[in-house]
């Protein structure tokens, strides 16, 4: 995730004015769909700092005439004083039988309504109040996640994660994954053709080791103190 105390950076609608090209950047993140289309995302990177501070772009993708170097960016970037993290790089699978799926890499977590969703997706700019309190924002971990779809006429779906523990509100884990452990579940339907509903159950079990008492585990704001010891949290979205 790039960037820091900026906000995130997206690209707006783009219009053509007498042969030149312009546009509106309306927050620092550029979209997928719109980085694809010219099969290099890492060019966006450097344009979107210098405007706004911070950018986050998806990884790059394969290429019929061979890869792509891209690390001579990467340390032109932290030479400059830019900080640099992977925010997401995760597989799925797509052909289990049963309704089962399997996650694994570095992903955001199933629990809650908002925490799966990019922020970029979200309908407003800052995260609720809870989730900055007790998810610091939003809470994204490396690990692996099991979940289920049941065959009904209802959307039902059940799911558990077995997370690193490395990310607020964790802390300094050494361990591979298991610190941060994950239940969920979310069950909704229709509500005539245009309208539906959801709801939806939450627990989150961490392991918190040597997590930072003014905040992120890995964020700047630290004032010094330490904490050891179990971290649970239970939600209940509607």
């Amino acid at each position: 995730r790039g960037g820091g105390g900026g906000r995130t950076v997206a690209i707006g609608e783009r219009a053509r004015d007498r042969g030149r090209l312009e546009g509106e950047v309306i927050d620092g993140c550029a979209p997928s769909a719109l980085v694809s289309t010219v099969r290099a995302s890492v060019w966006w990177v450097g344009p979107l700092v210098a405007r706004m501070h911070a950018a986050r772009v998806s990884l790059l993708g394969g290429c019929a005439i061979g890869t792509r170097p891209v690390d001579f960016f990467l340390h032109g970037l932290r030479a400059l004083g830019a900080e640099i993290d992977i925010e997401e790089a995760f597989f799925d699978t797509l052909a289990l039988p049963g309704g089962f799926g399997v996650r694994g890499g570095r992903f955001y977590s199933g629990i809650g309504y908002l925490n799966r969703f990019h922020t970029h997706a979200w309908d407003f700019h800052d995260a609720p109040l809870a989730y900055k309190a007790f998810l610091g924002d939003q809470y994204g971990d490396d690990g692996v996640r099991l979940s289920w779809l049941a065959p009904t006429g209802l959307y039902w779906n059940l799911g558990g994660e077995l997370l690193q523990g490395n990310r607020f509100p964790g802390g300094e884990s050494d361990a591979d994954f298991g610190d941060s452990r994950t239940l969920f579940m979310q069950l909704g339907g229709d509500l005539g053709i245009s309208n539906s509903w959801r709801v939806g159950l939450s627990g989150l079990w961490m392991d918190a080791v040597d997590r930072a008492g003014g905040g992120h585990a890995h964020g700047t704001a630290d004032d010094g103190t330490r904490f050891t010891g179990a971290s649970n949290l239970v939600i209940a979205d509607l």
